[in-house]
């Protein structure tokens, strides 16, 4: 397949500019998906939006005859091979840009989670997304374009109590992102993370609630009381509006976190975790690179939070903890 789309492809082509591009997005029925479906719509991009299941794309069509914008739509359950290639068929050489949004969360202590539903994770939120993601590599290495967007989260950067396998799962979906694109930074692929915090699209609840299917008090030694109060800690993160403002742009940060302050909580995580000095760790630049490989003067975060006021500095003079009471106002 790969020597056939490059014998098709010709000479390389610049990257579409940063409007009217094709963008294919998994994971559209709901949530940020469907949200940054509509918005690219209407932003003017061909947007095709790919739908776990036929009831979520006719609610999502509805959505979109009642703003009046235009939508093409597939179905597809990512780990259906025959849904991949189906949607691949249909899409894939005129495809600028594929946004893997489509994920599933699981939520549970994980010392008693069972581990078939661990795998369950890891195969919709990791294995599935490379299968599906791997024809578009090749479409766009033929054609010496594209980019390649991974919904991650900040949960692929730091870790939380009873989200252990969704955490799992999103650090392994930040590896798969950052080689990929040391991989294909000759090819004229771009490949990025957007690292949403949480969000009130439901994602977040279901994803705590999940252990309910499973998880027995009378039976299992983790106190209820303490899955409950992380049910507590889901707060506002990113916007679907910025996802509409950074999937279509040419070059920004590889990894782009928001808001601000939740960018600032990680990297003091993660520079505690790595080392109690104060320099940022010999890895940091993979940070907040851009797409091309620049690294801004302000790698610690932006001068200001959202309302203002002066960030607070990097502190490093003690390691993390893992307790409730400094996890919980996170957020996450």
């Amino acid at each position: 397949m790969r020597a056939a789309l490059a014998a098709r492809s010709g000479a390389s082509r610049a990257f579409a500019s940063s409007s009217g591009k094709t963008i294919l997005i998994t994971g559209a029925g709901t949530g940020l998906g469907a949200g940054s479906a509509l918005g690219l719509a209407a932003a003017g991009h061909r947007v095709i939006a790919a739908c776990h299941i036929h009831p979520q794309i006719s609610t999502l069509m509805a959505e979109a005859r009642g703003r009046a914008v235009q939508l093409e739509t597939a179905k597809l359950d990512v780990t259906l091979a025959s849904d991949r290639e189906a949607v691949f068929n249909r899409f894939g050489e005129s495809v600028d840009i594929v946004v893997c949004n489509a994920a599933v969360g699981e939520g549970g202590p994980l010392a008693e989670l069972p581990t078939e539903r661990l795998r369950s994770q890891f195969e919709v939120n990791v294995f599935s997304q490379l299968d599906f993601v791997q024809p578009y590599a090749a479409a766009m290495v033929a054609k010496g374009a594209g980019k390649i967007v991974f919904l991650s989260s900040i949960a692929g950067l730091f870790t939380v109590p009873y989200l252990g396998a969704y955490c799992m799962s999103k650090h392994a979906v930040e590896a798969m992102a950052l080689t990929l694109r040391q991989e294909l930074a000759s090819s004229g692929v771009k490949v990025c993370t957007i690292n949403p915090a949480p969000f009130t699209t439901g994602f977040n609840d279901r994803n705590v609630e999940t252990h309910a299917e499973w998880f027995d008090p009378a039976v299992h030694f983790t106190p209820k009381a303490a899955i409950q109060d992380f049910q507590t800690a889901m707060a506002n993160g990113m916007q679907v509006d910025e996802m509409v403002r950074l999937i279509p742009l040419d070059n920004h940060r590889a990894r782009e976190m928001h808001t601000p302050n939740w960018e600032v909580i990680c990297k003091q995580y993660q520079a505690r975790a790595v080392s109690r000095s104060p320099q940022p760790p010999p890895a940091a630049a993979c940070w907040a690179s851009d797409l091309d490989g620049n690294l801004p003067d302000d790698f610690w975060g932006a001068s200001k939070t959202e309302d203002g006021t002066p960030m607070p500095p990097l502190d490093t003079s003690e390691p993390p903890t893992m307790a409730a009471a400094d996890v919980r106002p996170l957020g996450l």
